[in-house]
């Protein structure tokens, strides 16, 4: 019987060890990098966990609901082996609340308890309103009142009765301030907890171990809702002086994580676009019928540019360094495939879908600077930078914030793909050139001639110098084309331009010395049938 106990022991004790356990082991484990593609994110996780003799079962747990799960990969360090690697989604269990949902709850339960506070302080307004009321009676039916008397008892009421209507209104007004607080916050709470609300997900490993040992774990997985867009602030303090480029990064993640004081790595590839090859298919040609889409142009000025002055003061004689930037800590490596941003100092993203900006770096280029003039759409000049060299630095497409002499000109867009080996920046207008296209009206004329009608259209163009420098400038202007063989142009006065038929455009590229004025006529005849209208 002894026999047959210690049998069933042993038996039980063999299954309880080779079994795992039904409670997977929770690691806590941090985030230790995070590399941001142009789209979507690799977040890197590590900890460590006690593990048993035996099969045991570890959790990761918290984790992005929407992460690739066939990018998950799971790496230890020990004397263990990974048996099996699998991931679940947990809908019991949401998203713990960021420190600004929760400072958000506690300021509106703060308000909630103030409006509460000023409601009975009303309600006791009130109710002292009814007593005076109440009570307003003075004297019997058959006794009388004195006149001293009735006249405190009036002035009596009517002070109280004002004081209390008077609080009443006060605390009326300071309910409807603090309700309309309350539905601002409400408001806030409901766009931020909306994103808390998914569930989160886990992946659990079932580890082998031949003893007790502690294991370390190395977890990695990519979400898709996260990211980053190149921005570019351009800055031209002087025409002689090269062109400043703060080269930044707009990164932003919604994964349901917030990424606290990591290392970040921000790289120029992109896994969700397909890698496979391309094929290409036979080729066949087929008639078609022709389509012509209509076509629109918008135009938008550029933002008008004021000098920024700056002056030392008396005496001064020392200038204190330039403070660093995110851009001195970053290494930038060349893949095969891709460029890579190593953020030396950790980095907080919190998962708000907002953009959060990040210093990569700071160059120079080198820049020539001229004017340019379409006084036919515009009057002013504006100030270009022909910026050189930009090709070698690996740039990606994205907005630029544009600044000359320190005062932000506007912005513009730098689009890699067709650009061409000069890159020019508009840096705003310039009114020290004074520019004036006037139609002059006893050069043109308008006469039929048979069955035609035949319109002279004569312009002239003058520029003016005002700076205390010589500029480069370039002059632009145009001529009508034909289409239509009923309609004949002829040009008459090209002012000794670069004159290019095939577009009509006439250039003139000169040099203006300080308070030098030039003047070109522009000159062009239109004959056309006369039973026709043309807006010349």
């Amino acid at each position: 019987m002894k026999q047959s106990i210690a049998f069933l022991i042993i038996f039980f004790l063999a299954t309880a060890l080779g079994k795992p356990n039904d409670n997977p082991v929770p690691i806590d484990s941090k985030i230790k990098e995070v590399t941001v593609f142009l789209r979507g994110a690799q977040v890197i996780r590590t900890g460590t966990v006690q593990l048993a003799a035996g099969t045991n079962e570890i959790m990761f747990y918290d984790l992005p609901d929407n992460l690739n799960p066939e990018s998950i990969q799971v790496r230890g360090k020990g004397n263990f082996t990974i048996l099996s690697v699998i991931h679940q989604i947990n809908y019991l269990k949401a998203q713990e609340k960021s420190q600004e949902v929760l400072a958000l709850e506690k300021k509106l339960k703060e308000l909630e308890q103030k409006v509460a506070s000023e409601n009975v302080t009303l309600a006791v307004y009130k109710h002292e309103e009814d007593i005076l009321l109440a009570n307003k009676s003075i004297g019997g039916q058959t006794t009388g009142v004195k006149t001293v008397e009735l006249r405190e008892a009036v002035d009596f009421f009517r002070s109280r009765l004002s004081e209390v209507k008077t609080k009443q209104l006060e605390i009326g007004q300071s309910i409807a301030r603090l309700n309309e607080e309350i539905s601002q916050v409400r408001k806030q709470l409901s766009t931020l907890t909306s994103q808390r609300k998914r569930p989160t997900s886990e992946v659990i490993c079932n580890v082998s171990s031949n003893a007790s040992t502690r294991g370390s774990f190395e977890l990695s997985y990519v979400v898709s809702n996260a990211g980053w867009v190149p921005s570019y602030d351009i800055r031209a303090e002087d025409i002689k002086k090269p062109i400043e480029v703060n080269y930044k990064a707009k990164v932003f993640q919604a994964t349901g994580e917030n990424w606290d004081k990591v290392p970040l790595i921000l790289s120029t590839s992109n896994p969700s676009m397909p890698g496979v090859k391309p094929v290409i298919y036979p080729w066949y040609l087929s008639f078609v019928e022709p389509y012509t889409p209509s076509t629109s142009v918008m135009t938008r000025s550029a933002p008008s540019m004021k000098k920024a002055e700056r002056s030392l003061a008396a005496g001064e004689e020392f200038e204190a360094a330039e403070a660093l930037s995110m851009a001195d800590f970053t290494e930038v490596v060349e893949a095969p495939t891709s460029i890579e941003f190593n953020i030396s100092i950790p980095y907080t993203i919190p998962s708000d879908g907002k953009h959060h900006m990040v210093d990569l770096q700071n160059f120079t280029m080198p820049a020539s600077y001229e004017y340019y003039a379409a006084p036919k759409i515009d009057r002013d000049a504006f100030l270009i930078a022909r910026v050189t060299g930009w090709e070698e630095r690996n740039l990606l497409s994205g907005e630029m914030n544009l600044f000359f002499e320190g005062t932000f000109v506007g912005k513009s867009y730098l689009d890699v793909r067709n650009t061409q080996d000069t890159l020019d920046l508009s840096l705003g207008r310039d009114r020290s050139i004074v520019i004036i296209r006037e139609d002059l009206k006893d050069f043109s004329s308008r006469k039929i001639i048979g069955f035609n009608r035949e319109e002279i259209r004569t312009w002239e163009i003058s520029l003016r110098n005002t700076k205390n420098a010589p500029v480069n400038i370039t002059l632009e202007d145009q001529f009508p084309l034909s289409t239509n063989k009923e309609i004949e142009i002829k040009y008459l006065e090209t002012a000794a331009s670069q004159f290019q038929k095939d577009s009509g455009k006439l250039i003139w590229r000169l040099t203006l010395d300080p308070a030098q004025t030039e003047k070109y006529r522009l000159s062009f005849s239109v004959k056309y049938p006369k039973n026709k209208i043309i807006d010349l």
